[in-house]
């Protein structure tokens, strides 16, 4: 067996070494618990885009907003997607600035789902029609309790690593004026 060196203080350099591979594998242990966590709460998410249809979209242009209530389908990325006429409104706003925010709300104490993200469009087949790829940045989903509590759980799917808990569920520190009501 070799000698093991000492460092000026007379620390083990082994010593060293054993505690940062302690630490190093502790940051993983709780990186995968982080991991895990998100993953189910996009899959709850996931779960409940697709029990709902109907959305209230929100769009702006030149400081003027404008909302309309839209049908809308999902994927397993929780990407939302319309179809829309070309000579809408909301067609022509999201042209101009694709920033958009989704209200899905079922009208009950199981919750309501506000979504924003930046809207793409996808040319179609149909005639006068497009639709639009709506991506999700940042995702807030609000239900009450058994006990009248107001759950959160919001995702911030640019930047996951910032997620902390509210009551039993998930929530972000946001920047830049998100989440402010």
């Amino acid at each position: 067996m070799g000698r093991l060196s000492k460092d000026k203080n007379g620390k083990s350099d082994e010593n060293e070494y054993l505690l940062e591979s302690i630490q190093s594998y502790s940051e993983g242990a709780e990186r995968k618990k982080q991991d895990s966590k998100v993953a189910k709460e996009r899959l709850l998410i996931g779960k409940w885009l697709k029990d709902h249809k109907y959305a209230v979209l929100a769009t702006s242009y030149k400081d003027k907003p404008w909302a309309a209530t839209v049908d809308y389908t999902t994927d397993d990325d929780l990407n939302i997607y319309i179809r829309t006429k070309e000579d809408s409104t909301k067609y022509r706003n999201l042209k101009k600035n694709p920033s958009v925010s989704l209200v899905i709300d079922s009208q009950t104490k199981e919750g309501t789902l506000q979504v924003q993200g930046e809207a793409k469009t996808i040319k179609t087949k149909t005639k006068n029609k497009v639709d639009v790829l709506i991506k999700p940045t940042f995702i807030i989903y609000r239900r009450m309790d058994e006990l009248g509590e107001v759950q959160m759980m919001i995702l911030n799917l640019e930047n996951p690593g910032t997620n902390i808990t509210i009551g039993n569920w998930y929530k972000t520190l946001w920047e830049g004026g998100r989440g402010e009501e």
